[in-house]
């Protein structure tokens, strides 16, 4: 792709450019420490401005010759790159020497030692070398700033050694010393920026280049003290000190080069480690984006992503995504490559020539060598196999995650045994039907959790039979299950393990064995009238019993009682056929429930002691009378028949809050705590007592609790044994705009376990 496309491509505006040299965004420590370096340099160009009004001429043309010296020199200096900081070697070191023992001695080119010269030569030097090269300003006033409180130092010390000839060793030991602390001020600062930026310690900063540093500002010293000499020996002779300097000019650029080349090679392999580390859910880029930056000294350095409709624009500041056209597969990538003022994007394509997956988009001010360009191609195909791998990843994380959800959500329980039958994983819905957490059991063996074979058998892989199992709960609780075992194989086909499938079976057991129970009591209820009615019957027919009117109106009693125990039998079961089928037919009235309540209870009074407790006022309900009322006396003769004929039973009628409330207590042997749970249930009758002697369907309860629920409300018990038992149900009040008539009620099935 060349450059002619990428700027007849669509642009996309972008932040400014970060400049050659500039860093991200400081810490704050490194800020404070940066901006109180250049309140030092405002100070020690502060403290020299009285000197400077006491210049002479000889001072004003001492100071424009050295400044103009040192602006030349600051631009042509050595670039020496880390990881996030660009630091400059240069020779103004050499004439901050020179000038030192020019300006500060007695025989020195000034008419008295003026300090405020050199400062101002140092600081106004500075600045116009930093200006022509467009330095960052943060980093050009941090850089003015040391050097001004260095030559502060430095000038300090040099005068107060004492004044000596420019020529004497005397005078070249104390410039020594003042550059030495000249050197330990700016060498200090520049590492402490850099240490707090890169978040290194100061030590491996400094003493990582500490040798070429303390050797380049050796050579400066020496060739500052020997410019000095030669200028007062025999200034004719200075031009011949450019040989020598040029020639240790390039030295050092060579030495250097070789330096970038082994960081270049580090640098590489650390964009190759960006790379190929661990896949993850996301695709972080910036660590290879910064590493890139730096390979090749640009400014910036984006990849641009293009999937479908979707762009994803990576950048050191973080991705950013467009949504792009139609979707008519017309997406180019290079389309969006940021616009940046000053600079041309150099762009690798990543991807082959007829799959193109993205660019790899570089932004720098000078045009790319052929060995950066290849480069650049390299990293790009490096970057077009960690997306094959992501996008591969990310499928196989979908599709286990997937996965994962469909067997977390199951309805039935799911877990895997490895090859030495050990549970490997244990499904939220397996916890729920074993009562047992997958820390709790992962890791155990199938008869840990299950218990010995022989007591549960263990469902064979490959088996088609489907093994019934009890699971026995941490808490006593019981769930009838269903187990299917299949292999798990590996590539080779090889049994690595098996998979078992949990089915939840205890409704069907409890439903098989309800319906064992219904047929044998309808059975049991059924022949029990029928028995003495085909007795007697046989004996009219036969003629062999009895034969006196009074016997044979006997008979009849009896044969009365047992019809009538058949039509409420069949009564009561087609209720509950009726209940079941979901439809039960209601004629919502609003009625004095009150007045109900005492007209059935006088019917009954009439055998046993009954005491009413209801309001003066009547309590007006929204319910079937009709339908209430058979609620009522069921729970009515229940008391009567399970408690002795000398006891009394209790009647209550309240309202409270929007319900009215019914309760009938009486003074029987009262339920266990174990029947109660099950009083409602179709067929269940209470065990021991009064309850063996009575006879009954079981069927009385439950239709009462059905009757009520259709009717909006509910009904409970209340008992203890010993002390009675009290059976209470509500039902709404009526309200003034209740509308009565009839009403057809669907009512939910009932579970199998009811």
């Amino acid at each position: 792709m060349d450059d002619t496309a990428i700027m007849r491509a669509v642009p996309r505006t972008g932040p400014a450019p970060r400049r050659e040299g500039a860093r991200p965004k400081l810490p704050l420590p490194a800020l404070v420490l940066v901006v109180g370096v250049i309140a030092c340099g405002v100070a020690a160009i502060a403290i020299r401005i009285p000197e400077v009004m006491a210049w002479t001429p000889r001072d004003l043309w001492a100071y424009l010759g050295l400044a103009g010296a040192i602006s030349v020199v600051e631009l042509f200096p050595l670039r020496f790159r880390h990881a996030t900081e660009v630091q400059y070697l240069s020779l103004t070191d050499a004439l901050w020497a020179a000038g030192m023992l020019l300006l500060l001695t007695p025989n020195g080119i000034v008419e008295s030692p003026r300090p405020g010269v050199l400062t101002m030569a140092v600081g106004v030097g500075a600045l116009v070398g930093q200006a022509v090269q467009r330095r960052d300003a943060l980093k050009s006033a941090f850089n003015i700033g040391q050097w001004l409180l260095g030559i502060t130092v430095a000038e300090t010390l040099f005068r107060a050694a004492g004044p000596s000839p420019v020529a004497h060793p005397q005078a070249w030991l104390a410039a020594a010393l003042a550059m030495s602390a000249c050197f330990v001020v700016n060498n200090g600062l520049t590492g402490f920026v850099i240490a707090l930026v890169e978040r290194r310690s100061f030590r491996d900063v400094v003493g990582e280049n500490l040798g070429l540093n303390a050797a380049h500002w050796a050579g400066n010293l020496a060739l500052g003290v020997t410019v000095a000499v030669v200028w007062e020996r025999a200034p004719l002779a200075l031009p011949l000190l450019s040989v020598p300097l040029a020639l240790s000019y390039y030295a050092y650029r060579a030495w250097l080069s070789e330096a970038a080349r082994r960081d270049r090679m580090r640098t590489l392999y650390q964009a190759s480690l960006a790379l190929s580390g661990p896949l993850d859910a996301s695709l972080n880029m910036r660590p290879f984006l910064s590493i890139t930056r730096r390979l090749l000294e640009a400014e910036a350095a984006e990849i641009v992503v293009v999937r479908g409709d979707t762009v994803a624009i990576h950048s050191e500041e973080g991705t950013e995504s467009l949504v792009a056209g139609s979707g008519n597969g017309s997406v180019r990538p290079q389309a969006y490559v940021r616009v940046r003022d000053g600079v041309s994007p150099q762009v690798a394509v990543v991807g082959g020539p007829d799959d193109v997956r993205g660019v790899l988009a570089l932004y720098r001010r000078e045009p790319l060598s052929e060995a950066d360009r290849s480069l650049l191609d390299a990293l790009a195909s490096q970057v077009r196999l960690r997306l094959i791998n992501q996008r591969l990843y990310a499928e196989i994380l979908d599709e286990r995650t997937g996965i994962a959800d469909v067997i977390a959500h199951a309805p039935d329980g799911v877990f895997v045994l490895s090859d030495d039958d050990r549970i490997v994983s244990w499904n939220p819905a397996m916890e729920r039907l074993a009562g047992r957490p997958a820390a709790e059991v992962v890791g155990k063996a199938w008869e840990e959790v299950f218990g010995p074979p022989d007591t549960v058998r263990r469902p064979d892989v490959d088996d088609d039979e489907r093994e019934s199992i009890m699971l026995v709960h941490p808490d006593g609780g019981e769930r009838w299950v269903r187990c299917r075992r299949a292999p798990l194989r590996d590539r080779s086909g090889s049994v690595t393990g098996s998979v078992v499938t949990v089915r939840d079976i205890t409704g069907d057991v409890e439903h098989e064995q309800l319906r064992a129970d219904f047929v044998a009591t309808v059975s049991h209820e059924l022949r029990n009238p029928l028995t003495p009615l085909k007795g007697f019957i046989n004996t009219l027919m036969l003629g062999t019993g009895e034969d006196s009117p009074e016997a044979r109106q006997e008979y009849y009693r009896i044969m009365d009682k047992q019809v009538g125990r058949l039509e409420r039998l069949i009564a009561d079961l087609l209720e509950v056929s009726r209940i079941e089928a979901g439809h039960l037919p209601l004629e919502l009235m609003p009625f004095d429930l009150t007045a109900l309540v005492s007209g059935d209870v006088q019917v009954f009074s009439k055998t046993r002691t009954l005491h009413v407790r209801a309001p003066a006022t009547p309590v007006r309900v929204l319910a079937d009378a009709t339908r209430v009322e058979q609620v009522f006396t069921n729970l009515l003769s229940n008391a009567l028949k399970y408690s002795q004929p000398d006891t009394s039973v209790e009647v209550t009628v309240a309202a409270a809050g929007e319900q009215a409330i019914v309760s009938v207590r009486d003074e029987g042997e009262g339920i266990p705590p174990e029947e109660q749970a099950r009083v409602f249930d179709r067929f269940h009758r209470a065990e021991g007592g009064l309850a063996k002697k009575q006879e009954g369907t079981g069927l009385g309860l439950y239709i009462a609790k059905r009757l009520v629920e259709a009717m909006g409300g509910s009904i409970w018990l209340v008992s203890s044994p010993g002390h009675g038992s009290t059976f209470s149900f509500s039902l709404p009040l009526a309200t003034p705009g209740a509308e009565p008539g009839p009403r057809e009620t669907k009512l939910l099935e009932e579970p199998a376990s009811a």
